[in-house]
């Protein structure tokens, strides 16, 4: 599994911190709050990140899992 484009830059915008908002990542990347969503919901499907408040529609709360860090970190040694 390759990581690309957005979803790269959103997974390595939430291992910079504990845990974050969709509108918190769209800010700070220069994205739409629509894309880091969707980003979110496939590195969720894959594992990569998690939502610490499922049950809460807003504001949801994602966090980075150890699968991710180690993803991360393999597209970190390859760049």
């Amino acid at each position: 599994m390759c990581i690309k484009g957005n979803k790269r830059r959103v997974l390595c915008c939430l291992c910079k911190y504990d845990y974050r908002r969709p509108y918190q990542i769209a800010n700070e990347l220069g994205l739409c709050i629509n894309t880091v969503s969707n980003v979110l919901g496939l590195l969720k499907k894959e594992g990569l990140v998690y939502c610490l408040n499922e049950d809460y529609y807003r504001p949801r709360l994602y966090r980075v899992t150890e699968k991710g860090k180690k993803k991360k970190n393999r597209v970190a040694l390859i760049e």
